[in-house]
């Protein structure tokens, strides 16, 4: 049992309304861990239709299997199998692939038990005598997990694995993070450490999948009636301002002034900054009547991490208590609001991990801001990702949420060269 989930089981309070704050609420009681190796989703019933609480951005696609539960427990015995019909974006359409029980519940679980390629990692590995036991394990991991990776040419792939004097080189190819110039990640792994780098596929594999699915636009318009409206264009919904800041006094910073945004290729919203000093935070308006939780995602496609920088406080209560109320404006990083500056830093050569891997002196940093907007309060710390590049990279991949998305704004951040003193 995690901290924040705590809340949800909490029976109702009258005249109180327990939330839970910070960006660790999702550590487990006492340090203790967990592994699911796939997530339970939700299904409600209305009327004749079986609504599955997952779509497209949990990569779920039509003609996938699922089998059905009353509780939340694999072990207890299913109550029948299902079948994706129709994929939204936050929730799909499925049928009982025979005839269903009498007493169906209102609601129940489902485990995935088929699953989709759409979004698996394109790997082009070099045809390199150097990396012919590494390609032997890739394959056993391919077979164990073939949703997270397909091995292809190079003229296919999204991610490659090539070989630099003693070292593997990584990098992204034929998608929009090289053609915004990052050519190669700046980390090298010695090519005796198949473990670190079996870390860094996994890595990747999970950043690219979220990446993917929570870009804006990436999933389909919803089709089924969930609830709820349409996503929006981004910046029609809401509207996002990147600040520097000054320094007012410790810990305490107040704006100068939004840095301008402009369209390059197909990005709406991008951003040059010179790495240094300068500190920035995020200004994030609501435009519509809604109550909304906004969830911001920091993707660093230099070392691969994912990490958040606000996370709306998991709360068991009303509308009023959502952080982004219409017409509202919150702020990150100063003024009071929750989160540090952000600082862009381009780091200089250096090897760790025994010497093991190699990090390469950096020209550039190409990072992602994520924000998520919700009509409720939702679990999403399965996102988030510590680099692989400092040899512990050994987690599983594992992901349990229920999802209800409002909107995506996604703010492209490339950090160009500059001082890094102070």
């Amino acid at each position: 049992m995690s901290y924040d989930r705590l809340i949800k089981h909490l029976p109702d309070l009258p005249g109180q309304t327990p939330r839970c704050k910070g960006l660790n609420r999702d550590r487990f009681w006492f340090s203790t861990k967990t592994v699911t190796e796939c997530p339970f989703y939700e299904v409600q019933t209305r009327g004749t239709e079986y609504i599955l609480q997952a779509g497209s951005i949990h990569s779920i696609t039509s003609g996938l299997e699922f089998s059905l539960h009353a509780i939340r427990d694999r072990a207890s015995n299913p109550i029948g199998s299902a079948t994706v019909k129709t994929v939204g974006t936050i929730t799909s359409l499925i049928e009982f692939s025979t005839t269903p029980p009498t007493n169906v519940p209102p609601n129940f679980f489902a485990v995935q038990t088929t699953f989709s390629r759409a979004n698996a990692l394109r790997l082009y590995i070099e045809d390199n005598p150097r990396l012919a036991r590494l390609s032997g394990k890739l394959q056993a991991e391919i077979e164990s997990h073939p949703y997270w990776y397909t091995q292809t040419d190079r003229e296919n792939a999204n991610f490659e694995i090539t070989v630099k004097g003693d070292t593997a080189s990584f990098a992204f190819v034929n998608n929009d993070i090289k053609a915004l110039g990052l050519e190669r990640l700046p980390f090298r792994v010695n090519l005796e450490e198949e473990d670190v780098i079996m870390g860094v596929l996994k890595a990747a594999s999970k950043f690219n999948r979220h990446y993917t699915n929570l870009a804006p636009n990436s999933g389909e318009r919803m089709d089924i009636d969930e609830g709820d409206r349409d996503w929006d264009e981004a910046g029609e919904s809401v509207s996002v301002s990147l600040m520097k800041l000054e320094r007012v006094r410790m810990n305490s910073w107040r704006p100068l002034g939004p840095i301008a945004m402009e369209e390059r290729l197909h990005w709406k919203q991008y951003v040059e900054v010179v790495g240094g000093n300068d500190r920035y935070g995020l200004e994030i308006t609501n435009n519509t009547d809604q109550s909304l939780y906004p969830y911001l995602f920091f993707f660093n496609c230099n070392d691969l991490s994912i990490v958040p920088w606000y996370m709306s406080p998991t709360v068991k209560g009303s509308d009023q208590d959502a952080p982004l109320q219409p017409g509202g404006v919150i702020t990150i990083g100063y003024n009071g609001g929750e989160g540090r500056p952000w600082r862009h830093i381009i780091k200089p050569a250096e090897t760790t991990a025994g010497g093991s891997i190699i990090r390469d002196a950096e020209d550039m940093q190409i990072d992602f801001f994520k924000l998520i907007l919700t009509t409720q309060p939702v679990d999403f710390s399965f996102i988030k990702q510590e680099t692989p590049f400092n040899g512990a990279s050994k987690k599983p991949l594992s992901e349990d949420v229920e999802l209800v998305i409002r909107e995506s704004v996604l703010l492209t951040v490339v950090t160009r060269k500059g001082s890094t003193s102070g």
